[in-house]
């Protein structure tokens, strides 16, 4: 498969707001997998995310995981969604045991575009669907992961950035 490479973060890096830098490729899986919320964005997510982990779970994995707490694991979102959407690679129970293995919970994008895979992967886990209203659920989505994902902005930052060099291309359909 064509992996996306890892490089790690640059000490000149001083736009990355902490310092973790995880190649996932490296690890395994230490926790078990107990729940899959697989609930777009935008529909409370964030706050599930919370929760769960106030109830125990031993982190729960969100889009912040990767966009702010360890910006490599886009790397290996990327390579998920070559695989499936693109027929390029594999990404299977070994890979997802990789990128999220420290975890007892996932939530969020990007995860939700592979709930089916999840599910294969982990049929002893729970599964929630978290739900909203559509219209208010496409409001707040236009006005935060849409604008996000779309911003010029990112795009130009992405070309100095290590955090938002990963992040970005995840996001863009390009």
């Amino acid at each position: 498969m064509g992996e996306s490479l890892y490089t790690p973060k640059p000490l000149t890096d001083i736009f990355t707001p902490n310092d973790t830098d995880i190649n996932r490729r490296k690890c395994r899986r230490t926790q078990p997998m107990r729940v899959l919320a697989l609930g777009l964005g935008r529909t409370g997510t964030a706050s599930l995310r919370a929760a769960l982990q106030e109830l125990g779970f031993t982190d729960c994995y969100h889009m912040m995981s990767a966009s702010v707490e360890n910006p490599p694991d886009c790397l290996m979102w990327s390579d998920a969604m070559a695989a499936k959407y693109d027929g390029r690679g594999t990404f299977g129970r070994e890979q997802w045991d990789q990128l999220t293995g420290h975890c007892q919970a996932i939530c969020d994008w990007p995860a939700v575009a592979f709930a089916q895979e999840l599910i294969e992967t982990y049929p002893e886990a729970k599964v929630i669907l978290t739900t909203r209203d559509i219209d208010s659920w496409h409001a707040s989505t236009m006005n935060t992961v849409h604008w996000r994902a779309t911003e010029p902005e990112l795009k130009f930052v992405a070309k100095f950035d290590w955090a938002a060099g990963m992040y970005q291309p995840m996001l863009s359909s390009e």
